[in-house]
């Protein structure tokens, strides 16, 4: 049965549970085992009565207040008898029973967006998180995306429209895309938010989501199927691949692992053990596979099967992850970045011309993974979004960034900053938003899409000039909605890294107020243009 004290921790905000338990040892006992809130609730009531009568050491009043925030919340969450409910066995329990393209619930519900943005307030204008961006093997104009938190999304014409693909699979995190060479109806997906993964804010305060394994379509997304279960529990997704030349071979990379396939998701083994951030096969290889972990470099030269630790460098790799690409321009070559350590140097740039046997460093200035728009700084966030993209056609085209975008015309030897309207010094045109979690060049067309916490955007000519592709993908992470009482059509909601946002009319375009990491905003009363809203550490008031 669930354990009290998990979650004592999610609803006590940064009130460390173990330290409270050691000032109030007895609490603990007597909340062993309990799991009706009813009960959990009647004696933490005795308990800080106790302390309130004197009959023991007085703590700080606020636990009891995080206590009853905690009783509140949990009373709606519980099951017909009162008891806690594990959400995820839920889920996993469904999941054996799952049947194809079938919800657990119906209404009649209409999309309010946001679908759009206008207005430029604020410094993050995007629309929402997209993790991952993969591409149809014959046609330029068939796009996939992966988002955290609104699944999977298909354009058919390029990025000028979206639809959701996945509404009705167990998970709405996908972090691995593959489109089967073999038959392009075919597309496997990895669930679960891996880059999220990082005992960072939205892991602390449970918006982190696991993944729920493989699934795969033989239909182009229509419908979805389970592939076979890994054989771990708990664990997020990063990336997947497909073996160039036999399609029924996959390789998942996880927060648990590298998991690989020979049945096309039938079974899934382990090969190598531990966080896996990133994987690539050399381009039309069976036999050459890299993988890049928390400061290290593997590479197989079996297929995936037997892997081995790479250290050959000429400066060795930063404790940090290291981003990972490859080029069909070239397939000896290898590309790595490092990022940013704690109280070091920019890890640098790394390539590899022998099939990944040995590195150079390329450059370690400017800092490219963190926000300083000169690449002076020295902050980090490199665990969360770091990623490159090298030109299929031009070994020496290179994207990469961090919180920041630079292109690269020397494979990685010098930079040019690429964060268009964000960073005035910038040398391309249109908007680049900031946290950046994939670049990836089509190899039909030459075009490189760039995934970041405000959407998707791509550019024709490696980084000079973008364009924004995310009109349509409804899959914006808001953490609080709130609607005017004068008005129904008038609502502010707060985002993950892209502002508060207001919808002032009956429409799915919504106008931006303020950047950053919105949070939570309301109206005033009364009023259906005035307001509050909350954006990372401080309060703004907007009309």
């Amino acid at each position: 049965m669930k354990n009290i004290l998990i979650y004592f921790t999610i609803f006590c905000l940064d009130l460390a549970a173990n330290t409270l338990f050691a000032q109030l040892p007895s609490l603990q006992d007597k909340l062993s085992g309990k799991d009706r809130v009813e009960e959990i609730m009647e004696i933490v009531d005795a308990h800080y009565a106790e302390i309130a009568s004197g009959k023991r050491i007085k703590t700080d009043e606020g636990e009891y207040k995080h206590w009853a925030r905690w009783g509140l919340y949990m009373s709606g969450r519980t099951d017909a008898q009162g008891r806690l409910v594990d959400v995820d066995s839920f889920i996993n329990k469904a999941l054996k029973s799952y049947s194809h393209n079938q919800r657990n619930s119906y209404g009649n519900w209409i999309s309010r967006g946001p679908t759009a943005i206008s207005g430029s307030n604020g410094s993050s204008v995007g629309i929402g998180r997209v993790d991952r961006v993969a591409f149809h093997p014959t046609d330029a104009n068939i796009l996939y995306i992966g988002t955290p938190s609104g699944g999977l999304f298909k354009s058919v014409n390029g990025g000028s429209a979206w639809t959701a693909l996945t509404d009705n699979i167990p998970s709405t995190a996908i972090s691995g895309i593959v489109v089967s060479h073999s038959n392009p109806n075919t597309v496997y997906i990895l669930t679960g938010d891996g880059d999220a993964d990082n005992n960072g804010f939205t892991q602390k305060f449970k918006y982190w989501r696991g993944s729920k394994g493989v699934f795969v379509s033989y239909d182009a997304g229509s419908n979805w199927y389970p592939t076979g279960a890994f054989p771990v529990d708990t664990f997020t997704g990063y990336q997947l691949v497909q073996d160039p030349n036999n399609a029924n071979i996959l390789i998942a990379a996880t927060s648990q692992g590298l998991f690989r396939t020979t049945n096309g998701g039938d079974s899934w083994v382990e090969v190598l053990s531990g966080r896996t951030y990133e994987i690539k096969f050399r381009p039309g290889s069976s036999t050459y596979v890299y993988a890049t972990k928390w400061g290290k470099f593997y590479r197989s030269t079996n297929g995936g099967i037997d892997w081995a630790q790479i250290t050959n460098f000429d400066f060795p790799l930063q404790n940090q992850r290291v981003a990972l690409a490859v080029t069909n321009a070239s397939t000896s070559m290898v590309y790595l970045m490092s990022g940013w350590a704690n109280g070091g140097t920019f890890g640098g740039f790394y390539i590899s011309d022998d099939f990944g046997a040995s590195f150079t460093r390329q450059s370690n200035t400017p800092n490219i993974v963190e926000s300083a728009c000169d690449g002076s700084g020295g902050s980090n966030q490199s665990e969360y979004d770091l990623a490159i993209g090298v030109s299929h056609a031009l070994v020496n085209r290179v994207v990469a960034a961090g919180i920041t975008t630079w292109r690269s015309y020397t494979s990685g030897d010098t930079w040019i900053n690429a964060s268009a309207g964000r960073c005035s010094n910038s040398a391309s045109t249109g908007y680049v938003h900031a946290d950046v979690h994939d670049i990836e060049y089509n190899p039909l067309n030459g075009h490189v899409y760039l995934c970041s916490d405000g959407g998707l955007i791509k550019s024709v000519n490696h980084g000079i000039d973008w364009i924004n592709l995310s009109d349509g993908i409804a899959a914006s992470q808001v953490y609080h909605m709130t609607g005017a009482l004068t008005d129904i059509n008038h609502m502010v909601i707060g985002l993950q890294d892209n502002g508060c946002k207001s919808r002032n009319a009956n429409t799915s375009v919504w106008e931006q107020i303020f950047g950053a990491d919105g949070y939570d905003c309301i109206y005033n009363f009364g009023s259906s243009t005035n307001g509050i809203l909350s954006a990372n550490s401080s309060v703004y008031r907007f009309s």
